[in-house]
């Protein structure tokens, strides 16, 4: 841990401190609206890439910035473990138990009299990695050639897979939506990386509710490209060999249910 004036980063071990200040000053910038090279900027967080060298070897980093929005946030997010820690805390457990996950640098958190005003984290920046509906959009137009179609069915396996291994451990990830699910080509394969782990909540078990939610979640950020036939494969692989067919028809009813309300932005 470094204290820089009111803020304390929180840096892995493996991190050069000597770059911890500049990065942090650049990250800072950002939360300041002074850096206008952002990736993304929205009420609630902004992004920003960070390229620095370090042993000769160069590295990308992003930079998550959680921005204060008045003073009902800052007292009620004081009173609560920072999304900063969250977000440090879903990528330890996830890491740990062989999900893929961006590497996690550095977290900083930034009190006055004890009250959170300002976090963030900085991250592995994951390169030539797609959101999940981007990378379908790009990918999946119809008409497909043979080899397509393999790809697209290797993905659907995939994300099942991934999604039916994280209910199996107790793992909800509470903002599921294709654009917090980076597909990243390596050179035989296909991989799966989740983002925004800050939302990632760790349970005995997962309620069919939540589960109907994690579906319904993905079923509403995918594009039309994926047909009904591809989520109706995605569903038959996450249910896998429970044998109680009329339990999944249920939950395909269900997600089916609140996607459609998620589309009409309920």
């Amino acid at each position: 841990m470094y204290g820089l004036g009111r803020r304390k980063v929180f840096a892995r071990r493996d991190f050069p401190i000597q770059e911890v200040q500049k990065i942090f000053e650049d990250t800072i910038s950002v939360s300041n609206h002074q850096n206008q090279k952002v990736l993304k900027l929205s009420p609630q967080s902004c992004l920003k890439v960070h390229r620095i060298t370090l042993g000769g070897r160069n590295y990308s980093l992003c930079s998550k910035v959680y921005l204060s929005r008045g003073l009902f946030h800052v007292l009620r997010f004081s009173l609560i473990p920072s999304k900063a820690r969250a977000f440090w805390k879903g990528w330890w457990v996830l890491k740990s138990r062989g999900f893929r996950v961006p590497e996690v640098y550095l977290i900083w958190e930034e009190r006055r009299l004890r009250l959170l005003i300002g976090c963030g984290v900085v991250m592995e920046t994951v390169e030539e990695g797609l959101g999940l509906d981007r990378y379908a959009s790009k990918n999946f137009l119809p008409p497909l050639e043979f080899q397509g179609l393999e790809r697209k069915r290797e993905l659907i396996f995939q994300m099942a897979d991934t999604l039916a291994k994280l209910h199996a451990q107790g793992i909800l990830h509470r903002d599921l939506k294709a654009s917090n699910v980076l597909v990243k080509e390596y050179d035989d394969s296909l991989g799966i990386v989740l983002l925004d782990l800050d939302v990632v909540r760790f349970r005995g078990s997962i309620s069919r509710r939540h589960i109907a939610l994690n579906l319904a979640q993905i079923d509403a950020s995918l594009p039309p490209c994926v047909t009904k036939w591809d989520r109706l494969r995605f569903l038959s692989k996450y249910w896998g060999k429970r044998g109680n067919r009329e339990g999944l028809r249920a939950l395909a009813r269900e997600a089916t249910r609140l996607s459609i309300l998620r589309r009409r932005g309920r």
